[in-house]
Formats: structure tokens, C-alpha cells, sequence
């Protein structure tokens, strides 16, 4: 792993570059991705790992769905967005907080009034 370099982005790359070398390696690897995809409260973790996924198995479905809901997250969230600068702090400022609170996933499901859980 790079200086630096998060555990989740070193497990990417490797996973990305090398498990087509090793059969071994890439089942370990659609594993931990699966788990990610599932246990995640990251968005962006949860995306990677559905692209991931899809590299590494051909199967589109979980890459496609992480990318339908954060569209539909985007799309319901940010319509709201105040567009003042002020306001727009306070809301970035309370949403951290309830990242910090419940998780990055669960925080925009939550203002976007969707499921915890889909």
C-alpha cells in the first residue's frame, strides 16, 4: 500500500489489476466486494464495489443499481439545496453530522426520505 493510500483504494487496485492473474485472488476478491456492497455506509465504496463486482463477474446488477440510487439520491437531495452561501453551510455543516451520526449512506437515504435500507 502507497504513503497515504486508504485500505479501500489499495484493495481496489489490487483486485482490479491482478485477479485475472489468479483465480484464487479474484474469488477472494468478488468476496470482499460483495461484503463491502452490502456492509457499506459509504456511497462511494458501495459504487466502486459494484463496478468492481461487475469486472470481475461480467454481472452489471450491483453496478447498476449503486448507480440508479445515487442518481435518485442526487436528484432528491440537491433539488433542496439552498443557494445561498450561509444556508449552504448550515445544510452542509447539519448533513455532516448526521454522516458522522448514522453513516454517509444512511444520512442521504434519510434526507432524500428513501428507505435505510432498499
Amino acid at each position: 500500500m502507497a504513503r497515504g493510500e486508504s485500505w479501500d483504494s489499495a484493495f481496489f487496485t489490487l483486485c482490479k489489476n491482478h485477479s485475472t492473474d489468479d483465480p484464487a485472488l479474484s474469488q477472494r476478491c468478488i468476496s470482499i466486494a460483495s461484503a463491502i456492497y452490502d456492509h457499506t455506509d459509504q456511497v462511494g465504496q458501495r459504487f466502486r464495489a459494484g463496478n468492481l463486482l461487475f469486472q470481475l463477474t461480467g454481472d452489471p446488477a450491483r453496478r447498476d443499481a449503486a448507480r440508479r440510487e445515487i442518481k435518485a439520491l442526487s436528484d432528491r437531495t440537491y433539488k433542496d439545496m439552498p443557494n445561498e452561501p450561509c444556508s449552504t453551510a448550515r445544510y452542509v455543516m447539519k448533513r455532516l453530522l448526521r454522516q458522522g451520526q448514522i453513516g454517509d449512506l444512511a444520512a442521504w437515504r434519510e434526507e432524500a426520505g428513501m428507505p435505510a435500507k432498499p
